[in-house]
């Protein structure tokens, strides 16, 4: 017998006005509606079959809306679903915190009672992909006129903008880029004035300001002027590449600005980047194929990396840290003998660090919380079990694959050793 009351139940789509019986809404179910994702009701599946029960699980959360507020970014959408409107509100929004002094002290003279706030420099950069091109005009528009003065770097990885940031005394930043995402996907970082990460709870002041509207604090429109600031950026690299072996590796990455640095740093030199853009899962094959002496994947705009060695196995991210942290330690002497780790810093064995004669300092995980224990404590290097290691170069701590890349070509050009038997010698494991 048919229940009366199941066949006359009505339900409703999001964002749909008219009603439509059970019926209706199980055939959606079935045909994987898209409306269903978001539905409350998506779990009543009724007659549905098990295996289709189980295909709509895994399908729920296919295209989704996704919050624009991140933990440590904005977006991470796929391209072409981030609207340049939203990405020109944020940066409008983010002016008027640095402008209001809302996100940090701003580096500038003070305001008087009375009149406009002190004009603003924000660096802006996107990561070369000509998607982004239309994200990064946004950006600079909606800084510009909320009154801030724009640099625009062009291309550029995170190191690159945070070291321009703290050259040009700049009072924030905005990165396109693909963040943690990967190619296929775009993100906005932010920086406040120290060319430190915006944390989560400025983010929150960020997010609120938006929330609030976006007035117009001056009747000016900023300025906009273009500065390479890859030159000074590489002019910190460029000692270390020469007297190098004819080393061979294999670099894994989408990133552009990465691979235009290796492309100027590498010229005229016997060393050799094997460039790819396996996505890092078959990576470890392609080294063996190329017989590599190493390799590199680097992703989440040029800050994190993965080391492989000449037989493709994979270098945890704490032997990689200890290896360069010995080679800055026996460089610089005692000065400057400090490394940040994140709490909870386990796969990281904070305990080898320490038997190098170094201070060991903890922070939370977070990159803006790593930036600020590094420039607290003057760390000469950091890092964390995702593969992002920092450098405490040029007054601004930076997290940087290319930094690290640069470290192994010096540590490997020592002698003709093999990667693997380098890691066992300088930091043995286990």
């Amino acid at each position: 017998m048919t229940d009366v009351h199941e066949t006359a139940a009505e339900y409703q789509c999001p964002g749909e006005a008219y009603t439509i019986s059970r019926a209706v809404h199980l055939g959606r179910l079935a045909r994987f509606y898209p409306a269903c994702r978001s539905c409350e009701h998506r779990h009543e599946t009724g007659v549905l079959s098990a295996r289709q029960v189980k295909r709509l699980r895994e399908t729920e959360h296919r295209g989704r809306e996704v919050p624009l507020f991140q933990s440590e970014q904005i977006g991470d959408a796929a391209l072409g679903k981030l609207a340049a409107g939203s990405v020109r509100d944020v940066a409008a929004a983010l002016g008027l915190c640095l402008r209001r002094g809302l996100l940090g002290t701003f580096p500038g003279p003070t305001s008087e009672e009375g009149s406009e706030p002190p004009e603003a420099a924000i660096v802006v950069a996107g990561d070369g992909r000509p998607a982004v091109a239309e994200l990064v005009a946004a950006a600079c528009e909606g800084l510009r006129w909320t009154g801030c003065h724009v640099v625009d770097l062009g291309a550029a990885t995170t190191a690159c903008l945070m070291f321009a940031a703290d050259h040009l005394h700049a009072a924030g930043g905005v990165l396109v880029g693909g963040g943690q995402g990967g190619p296929h996907r775009v993100a906005l970082k932010l920086f406040a004035p120290g060319a430190a990460p915006l944390a989560l709870r400025d983010l929150d002041v960020v997010r609120r300001q938006l929330a609030q509207g976006i007035d117009r604090p001056t009747r000016r429109f900023g300025g906009l002027r273009r500065f390479q600031a890859e030159e000074p950026y590489l002019d910190l690299l460029r000692p270390h590449y020469h007297a190098l072996r004819p080393l061979r590796f294999t670099i894994d990455t989408a990133c552009r600005p990465v691979r235009g640095y290796l492309d100027q740093l590498a010229a005229g030199l016997a060393c050799r980047p094997l460039l790819s853009d396996a996505g890092g899962a078959s990576f470890p094959e392609r080294v063996l194929a190329e017989e590599a002496h190493f390799g590199l994947h680097v992703d989440d705009d040029g800050e994190r990396c993965r080391a492989v060695d000449e037989r493709g196995c994979e270098v945890e991210a704490g032997r990689l840290l200890l290896l360069i942290a010995k080679r800055l330690f026996s460089a610089e002497g005692p000065s400057g003998s400090t490394v940040v780790v994140p709490r909870e810093a386990g796969p990281l064995q904070p305990h080898r660090l320490e038997s190098l004669g170094v201070e060991v300092f903890q922070s939370a995980p977070s990159r803006a919380a790593m930036a600020e224990a590094m420039r607290r404590h003057g760390a000469a290097c950091g890092g964390s079990p995702d593969g992002r290691l920092w450098y405490g170069v040029a007054g601004a701590p930076l997290p940087d694959a290319l930094h690290t890349l640069t470290h192994l070509l010096a540590l490997l050009s020592r002698s003709d050793r093999p990667f693997s038997v380098v890691l066992d010698r300088e930091a043995p494991w286990g």
